[in-house]
């Protein structure tokens, strides 16, 4: 290949994979039905990686990032356990779930994060897998105050792990990297983060 041609090519591939990292945090919040005060708030920039592989072999990869204007935001509030849930389209989410553990008073919150997709859709039928997956982040967020906001202005990537059995039809990789979150599930006062409670890493 032509060395100037070589050079080209590559700045483009450089610059095309930087436009793939999100490009700021972007405010999430979900209402408690019927008022206009938040029950949980999400602070957050982040990208997802989704991998369609046959044979060990990478067939088509999907970038699902916060700054995806078409994001639209549901999920539940409830006494003890609440729900934020990022629609991507075609039946693709990202969410975070809260947790009150009643059993565990030193870490009284958990926050647990998941990807849903449905392969044939996200990879416009690159597999034939028409059923919802489930991956999920391994190491839950815990808390010690409910009172308390989670906040993480550190990057960290995580490799989901999956709730299915393997396909013979393609295998997926989800890794996902926040590069940095607020969060809060409980207890918000006048739609405002509660004190902080920062990562350790």
């Amino acid at each position: 290949m032509d060395g100037k041609v070589f050079v080209q090519f590559t700045g483009f591939l450089l610059l095309w994979s930087v436009s793939l990292e999100p490009t700021q945090a972007r405010l999430f919040t979900l209402n408690t039905p019927g008022t206009s005060s938040a029950c949980i708030m999400v602070d957050i920039t982040f990208k997802a990686e989704v991998q369609a592989l046959r044979g060990g072999t990478v067939v088509s990869t999907k970038y699902l990032t916060s700054d995806d204007k078409q994001i639209t935001t549901t999920g539940v509030c409830r006494s003890g356990s609440t729900e934020i849930v990022l629609e991507f389209g075609g039946k693709t989410i990202w969410y975070i779930a809260f947790q009150q553990r009643e059993h565990e008073p030193t870490e009284p919150v958990g926050q647990y994060r998941g990807l849903q997709f449905v392969p044939s859709q996200l990879f416009n039928q690159t597999t034939s897998i028409s059923k919802q997956l489930n991956f999920f982040d391994p190491r839950p967020v815990y808390q010690t105050d409910i009172k308390d906001s989670f906040f993480c202005p550190t990057k960290d990537q995580t490799r989901y792990m999956s709730t299915h059995s393997p396909n013979e039809d393609a295998s997926f990789n989800v890794d996902v990297t926040v590069f940095s979150i607020h969060s809060q599930g409980f207890d918000i006062k006048n739609n405002q983060f509660g004190p902080k409670e920062t990562c350790s890493n």
